[in-house]
C-alpha cells in the first residue's frame, strides 16, 4: 500500500468504532441542507476512506508474511470485496483467510520446485 500521509494503523475494533462514529449526511439531518450536502458527503467519504486506509495498514502490519506488494494488494481487494458489508472485523477475517491461502500456495510451490 502506498502511504501518502502519516496514517495511524487501526485494528478492526478501532476501525469499526471510528466508522460508526461518522454520521452519513442525509438531507434533512442535523445541519445538512441542499446547499451543503455535497461538501458534507465529500467529507464523510474522505473520513471513511481514511479509516479504511488505516485499517488496511494495520492488516498489512499484522498479517504480512513477507508478501510482495502485488500479493498484499490482491489479498486486500478480495478481503474487502468479500467482507466489507459485515464491517472491518469481517474484512479482517477474510484477510486472514486469504493470506493463509496465499502463504500455503507460495510454500507448496517452493517445495515442489
Amino acid at each position: 500500500m502506498t502511504q501518502t500521509t502519516n496514517l495511524i494503523p487501526l485494528s478492526s475494533a478501532e476501525a469499526d468504532e471510528a466508522s460508526r462514529s461518522l454520521s452519513y449526511p442525509h438531507l434533512g439531518a442535523a445541519g445538512v441542507t441542499r446547499e451543503n450536502r455535497a461538501a458534507r458527503l465529500e467529507a464523510y467519504r474522505q473520513a471513511e476512506s481514511e479509516i479504511t486506509a488505516q485499517h488496511r495498514l494495520w492488516l498489512e502490519e499484522n498479517y504480512n508474511e513477507g508478501f510482495a506488494q502485488a500479493v498484499l494488494d490482491r489479498i486486500y481487494q478480495r478481503a474487502w470485496d468479500d467482507g466489507h458489508s459485515g464491517g472491518y472485523h469481517e474484512v479482517e477475517n477474510y484477510y486472514d483467510e486469504h493470506s493463509t491461502f496465499a502463504q500455503f500456495v507460495i510454500t507448496a510451490t517452493q517445495e515442489d520446485a
